[in-house]
């Protein structure tokens, strides 16, 4: 029996050894699995940034048709006082002719120096916000030919297909925290007369 006891207590310090060796190992993995989910969090955070921009940017390029539009039905829009600028909805704006610009997104991009509009209204630096450009040429649609009175039917009423268009770029922009943002190029056909 001396023999075995002998030998145990001799063994006393490899129990301990082992035991710390497992638990460094837990500590290490459990670390390793905290910063992997710290990592995956802000990774999904920022995928929902990116994904909130870019939803906001195209929302915008769908209003800046709807702006468009109106902007072209009114031949431009009325400031609220002299040199100031327009207010339509959530947008505000300093160019109240926009519907005239010319193409511009070979130009230049849409972004805070190049822009016809803004939102939201009263936007101050450091805010999320939205921008609008503007441009369009006119010219006659593929099919189209210059358009007559036709009897009963009025002016612009033909027998040829298609008509004068007006192809716009609309460029949108949407800053949003941090600095993301998203810019949109999108092209819309005003049928000159389908609207008026």
């Amino acid at each position: 029996m001396s023999i075995l006891n002998d030998h145990m207590k001799s063994e006393e310090g490899a129990v301990m050894f082992i035991a710390i060796l497992i638990l460094a190992a837990v500590v290490i993995i459990g670390v390793t699995a905290i910063n992997t989910s710290n990592v995956e969090l802000k990774m999904a955070g920022n995928d929902a940034l990116v994904k909130r921009v870019h939803y906001s940017a195209d929302g915008l390029s769908n209003l800046g048709i709807e702006l468009l539009e109106k902007n072209i039905r009114q031949a431009g829009f009325e400031p609220a006082s002299p040199g100031t600028t327009f207010v339509e909805g959530n947008l505000e704006g300093d160019n109240l002719n926009f519907y005239l610009n010319p193409t511009y997104l070979s130009v230049a991009p849409c972004d805070n120096t190049n822009r016809d509009c803004w939102s939201p209204p009263g936007w101050v630096p450091g805010q999320p916000h939205g921008n609008l450009k503007f441009g369009g040429d006119p010219g006659l649609a593929p099919g189209s030919a210059s358009q007559m009175a036709r009897g009963y039917d009025g002016p612009g009423a033909g027998a040829a297909g298609g008509g004068v268009i007006i192809p716009y770029a609309i460029g949108s922009q949407w800053v949003g925290e941090k600095y993301a943002n998203r810019t949109i190029g999108i092209e819309w056909r005003h049928v000159v007369g389908l609207f008026n």
